[in-house]
């Protein structure tokens, strides 16, 4: 199902080229623990709205983006995630 779904917002997107998606149970051990490793070298961003259980957030006009430096962007829900452990 997953794969069909992405093929269509291919089509929808005029693109070709099928994205890596990873699905994980939980979110919070999957940023701290998992993804630098599958993202080395990586500006990694994520897109939430501020919580008290998150560390503070800069803003994006003061990242380092670096001019060679790949970014990486999770973003949630509308509301964000609702659970560190989400």
């Amino acid at each position: 199902q997953m794969r069909e779904a992405l093929k269509a917002g291919l089509v929808q997107a005029g693109d070709t080229a099928l994205p890596e998606v990873h699905v994980v149970r939980r979110l919070k051990p999957f940023l701290n623990d998992e993804l630098a490793a599958l993202c080395p070298d990586t500006l990694r961003v994520f897109g939430h709205p501020q919580k008290e259980w998150a560390d503070p957030l800069p803003a994006m006009r003061d990242l380092d983006l670096g001019s060679n430096k790949r970014i990486l962007l999770a973003v949630g829900p509308e509301a964000g995630w609702q659970d560190p452990f989400e």
